[in-house]
């Protein structure tokens, strides 16, 4: 009874782990079912969010959350798997929140998606792949985040949008808005983009990726770390069971006669 009990201590060690927990705050702003997240925080291994800790207005469940709001938190990295937890998401706001890199599948599964947020961070490039397959996007605002280089074939897939707003970044200071007559300005976009924003020869994308795999061993190292400490105590634990167990029977069934439990283990 007692080795299954801690087993099961062990297991769920091994689980909390593994799984990234998003505080909210539920309120309506705006008209907006809103998370507003507490206390919430990202690595490159831990960014799966499969847990919310929360209490919903009355009425509400996680199908009614049309926004999640993420500002002065720490996110290195975007947070993953929220089209499960909140399947209606459309509009996603991290500001100030630390947010240094953009990689390909970030977005993935956010269908819904059409707001997107991501000023006030030290983010330095965005990719060409970054927003595939978002297709419903309409509003893009990453302001005063340090963008040094944008691929130009960044805002290609994207037939709805109506709003880029790129104010305040090293490589470009404009932003870009949907004309009735004209529709969106994407040539506008993309020139700007190759005349600004591609200037700088410094390949930014190895760098980035070097620095991602550095975090991403540093983490592995501290989750070994984690669980080789889980390990020890386990069998630290098991070992002080046993002993105690040993000295109740010798003292209880044999009454503290040695040669008496010998021969009886023989």
């Amino acid at each position: 009874m007692l080795f299954t009990f801690l087993f099961i201590i062990l297991l769920q060690c091994c689980k909390i782990s593994d799984q990234i927990i998003l505080e909210c705050e539920f309120k309506s702003i705006l008209d907006f079912y809103t998370c507003t997240a507490k206390n919430f925080q990202t690595t490159f291994n831990d960014r799966n969010v499969t847990c919310i800790n929360g209490t919903h207005q009355r009425g509400y469940t996680n199908d009614d959350v049309i926004q999640v709001d993420i500002e002065y938190q720490n996110c290195p990295f975007l947070p993953l798997n929220l089209n499960n937890v909140f399947p209606n998401l459309k509009n996603l706001m991290i500001s100030k929140s630390n947010v240094q890199h953009l990689l390909s599948g970030d977005l993935h599964g956010l269908q819904h998606l059409q707001y997107l947020v991501l000023s006030n961070n030290p983010i330095d490039q965005i990719g060409h792949d970054f927003f595939l397959r978002m297709s419903n996007l309409i509003s893009i605002v990453i302001e005063n985040c340090h963008l040094k280089k944008i691929d130009p074939e960044t805002f290609d897939f994207l037939p709805n949008l109506q709003l880029v707003s790129l104010s305040a970044n090293e490589c470009i200071d404009n932003y870009f808005v949907r004309q009735n007559i004209n529709g969106f300005p994407r040539n506008k976009l993309k020139a700007s983009i190759v005349s600004q924003c591609q200037r700088n020869e410094e390949n930014l994308k190895p760098k980035t990726l070097k620095n991602c795999k550095r975090k991403a061993q540093t983490a592995d190292s501290l989750i070994l770390d984690y669980f080789a400490i889980i390990i020890i105590a386990f069998l630290l634990i098991v070992t002080i069971v046993l002993i105690f167990f040993f000295l109740w029977t010798y003292k209880k069934k044999f009454h503290g006669n040695w040669s008496q439990m010998k021969r009886y283990l023989k």
